[in-house]
Parts: structure tokens; sequence; C-alpha cells
């Protein structure tokens, strides 16, 4: 550096003072530049802005209980009439609070009987509600249903089903009886019952509608099949024409056998009995009605007379059935409605038939007087409702 600053000073001895400056400037500028590039300035990496640390927030959840079923339906499959069958559905408690269940479930009917041992079940305790089903008479599919109440709030009502079909164990040929006045015994055919899953049973009794039949049994015997003859009384069957038969078993699914019985009446009306419509007060209304003898017996009607005097016999004619010998005849009535009633807007009437042989047959009659200020065009058939 020493050497370089006496060679400028000779240099600017011999130089004009312009030119001096000149390259003063020049000379200061060259230093500067190679200063610059000797020693390379490093630089300092820009760091990133430490993040203010963050407060994490976690909400925690309220503890709720939660109802959880092992099934919510039990199928019994095939059950007998007037058995009973037991069942029972198990649940737990599979939340984080005490589930607390109301003590009544609600049942579809009386038949259905839930029964809950507890009400309170702390967290993974378990449960069992017992059901006792008490089936009924008829034949065919069963459903019920039942509610149970929790504090569960996801599920605060939880149904639960039981169902099955209920069959005949113990069946009966014939199902039905089609029964006579004028034959030996009614014409009642025997009866055989037989078990259905093949377990003995035994007789304990035989009865029937208005005590119309009986039957011989031995309740110490079992069996998986008997024959009963039932012995109707004739008399007591032409006052209790339907009804049922009624036998008593020891089978374990079914107490009784129903059979039901139909007897053919002596004499008949068609139709069953006198219905008139829209009627006035005093205006008489006239209807026709067949009166048979289903068994071909003649006979003559002697007298008639009204309960209330408001039906009248006004013509009866002789009548022949091509498909039957006997008794018939073509009544012709006149109904007339009394002037008022004490309420309502029906009557009722009773005409009773003396025939010769000693049997009175009783004919109902109907009417319904027309609604006031309603007036219906002529021609037109009234809509009746139901």
């Amino acid at each position: 550096m020493t050497i370089k600053n006496a060679g400028i000073s000779r240099l600017c001895q011999h130089l004009s003072v312009p030119y001096f400056w000149l390259i003063l400037g020049l000379a200061v500028g060259l230093l500067l530049q190679a200063g610059c590039q000797s020693t390379p300035r490093a630089e300092k990496p820009c760091e990133p802005e430490a993040a203010e640390p963050e407060t994490a927030v976690h909400e925690q959840a309220a503890p709720v209980p939660t109802i959880t079923f092992t099934n919510v339906v039990h199928d019994f499959g095939e059950i007998g009439p007037r058995s009973k069958h037991v069942c029972e559905f198990r649940f737990k408690n599979t939340g984080t609070e005490t589930l607390k269940l109301k003590p009544r479930i609600d049942a579809t009917c009386g038949c259905t009987v839930p029964v809950l041992s507890r009400v309170n079940y702390g967290p993974g305790q378990s449960g069992v509600i017992k059901v006792t089903y008490s089936a009924g008479t008829s034949i065919g599919p069963v459903r019920k249903s039942m509610t149970v109440h929790c504090n569960d709030p996801g599920r605060p009502q939880v149904k639960l089903t039981i169902k099955a079909k209920t069959v005949q164990r113990v069946v009966s040929e014939p199902q039905r009886l089609a029964l006579r006045l004028k034959d030996d015994n009614a014409a009642c055919p025997p009866i055989t019952l037989r078990s259905r899953d093949d377990v003995p049973f035994s007789i304990r009794g035989v009865t029937a509608s208005g005590s119309t039949m009986t039957g011989a049994f031995d309740p110490n015997v079992q069996a998986k099949t008997f024959t009963l003859q039932p012995i109707v009384d004739m008399e007591k069957l032409e006052k209790r024409l339907v009804g049922y038969l009624i036998v008593d078993v020891t089978h374990p699914e079914c107490k009784q056998v129903r059979i039901q019985y139909n007897t053919l009446p002596e004499y008949q009306f068609k139709p069953a009995y006198v219905m008139a419509f829209d009627v006035e007060p005093n205006a008489p209304t006239t209807k026709e009605v067949l009166l048979t003898n289903n068994y071909g017996e003649d006979f003559a009607i002697q007298s008639v007379s009204s309960m209330r005097d408001m039906v009248k016999l006004v013509k009866q004619e002789k009548h022949t059935l091509e498909e039957k010998q006997g008794g018939a005849y073509r009544l012709e009535l006149s109904l007339t409605p009394p002037s008022k009633l004490k309420r309502g807007r029906m009557f009722v009437d009773v005409l009773s038939l003396h025939l010769s042989n000693g049997k009175v047959l009783r004919l109902n009659c109907r009417g319904v007087y027309r609604r006031t200020g309603v007036r219906r065009p002529s021609g037109t058939t009234p809509v009746r409702r139901r």
C-alpha cells in the first residue's frame, strides 16, 4: 500500500490538478471494487417467525346412557290355543351414565305381560325383561308389541315384538256339524279327536250351548285319537239351533276343542226380517215375505197378531216350491208407522203367526222415518248408511 501511494504522489507532481482528481477517483473506485470481490459476504437465511403456541381445546362429551338389546323380536313358532309361553329380552347399558327405565312397559293387550326386575342400571350392567304370553282361542298368526321407555337420549322408546302361529293341537273331524230336527239324533255323526303332535291326552268333559248335547267318555283313558258320539236333546236343540259342542281335553297345549253346529230350522222366513226405509208417519208400506217349511211338511196359518199393531197380514197365497214338497206361503204385509215416537227415528214391531199345529212363528219388523226436510226424488233408491 506504501509503494502504491508513493507512485501516485510522483505521478501527481507531473499532472495538473484536474487530472489529479480524476485519477484519484478512479483509484478509489478500483480499490473498493477489489475489496468487495475478495471477501464475499454470506447472507443470513431468513428464519420464519415463530408461531405463537396454540392452546388446544378439547370439549369432553357429557356422559349419557345407552340401551342395547340382544334382540327385539321373539318368535314362539307354533303354539296351541289357551297355552302360556315365556320369553326374555336381554339388554345392556353400553353408555357412560346410569340407565333409568320406567317401571311400566306398555303392552298391546292383557294377554302379554312384561315384567322388569329393576329400573336403574349403571354403565356396563345388564338386565332382563321377562314376558309371559297367554294365547287365545283364535287360530292363525299372532303379533304383539310392547314399548320400553328409558332415559337414553338417542333411543328413548324401544319397541319389543313377540310373534307366533296359533294352531289347534287337537283337531276334530268333522270340524262343523250340520244338524236336522227331523232325523234321529239330529243326524249328528261321530266325532274323531286327534292329537296333531302325537302327545297323548284324555277327555275331561263334553258340553254344548244350551245343554243341547252330551257325550259318553272315560276320563281315565289317555290316547292320541278318540271317537266321540254326541247325544242330542231334540227339544233343547229346537230352541238353540246354532251353537258349539265343547270338548275339554288334557293336552298340554290344548284345553278345549270347540265344534260349531248349525241346525236346519223347521220354518224359515225369506227375508229373515222386514225392514222399511224413509217411511212417513201413518203412511202404510207394503212388503212381501216367503214362509217355507224346510222339511217338506205341509202347514197352515191359523191366525196372525201384531205386538204393537203396526203390521197387518194383507194377503197370504199358497206357494209351491219346485225343489221340495210341502207347504210354503207368500205373505203380503202392510207396515203402518205410528204418528210420532218418543225418541229416535226407528220403530220396531213383531208379527206372530199361529200355525194349525200349535207352533208360533215370529217375524221382526223395523222401519226408519225419513229425515225431516229431506225429500227424495221419486224413482230413486235411498242410500243406506253403515
